[in-house]
């Protein structure tokens, strides 16, 4: 069960929510991602059956109107996912993601959970492993190319 003991914070992320779906989306998919906002909500205050994974950072929901248990963080496994990626090749906003945001922007306004850390741009960063195994190794006097048989390179 997911227990909201800050009311007064958790109604802040919602208005948040619901403003950045209108700021960022068209307006039919800010109808959607409101609806589901909206569902979600009542599904936090009356579902027991809500548990946020801290490990994985995604909530398992048993549904109330399926019957079904999804995890949801970016992604669901529900129909109204599902078929808006085979309709649109994008998703259809789920109360399930929505359920899912939400608890965990609250968890981490509360410091219950370390906030998503952001994508780290690799600006003039040193290689990977991986693309120095991968990169063209030769010396400058060199005018053959390098060739690789299996992990060696000749």
């Amino acid at each position: 069960m997911v227990n909201i003991e800050n009311a007064e914070m958790f109604n802040e992320i919602i208005e948040n929510a619901v403003r950045k779906s209108h700021e960022t989306c068209d307006a039919k998919t800010a109808c959607r991602w409101e609806r589901a906002i909206t569902k979600a909500v009542r599904e936090i205050q009356e579902n027991p059956y809500l548990h946020y994974d801290t490990e994985k950072r995604q909530l398992i929901i048993l549904s109330s109107n399926s019957g079904n248990i999804y995890a949801a963080n970016g992604v669901c496994q529900c129909a109204a996912y599902n078929e808006g990626v085979a309709a649109t090749g994008k998703p259809f906003p789920c109360w399930h993601r929505a359920c899912a945001r939400l608890v965990r922007l609250y968890l981490e306004a509360t410091g219950e959970l370390p906030k998503t850390p952001a994508p780290v741009a690799r600006i003039h960063a040193a290689p990977t492993v991986a693309e120095m195994d991968n990169a063209f190794y030769a010396h400058p006097a060199q005018t053959r190319k390098v060739e690789r048989i299996g992990a060696i390179r000749i």
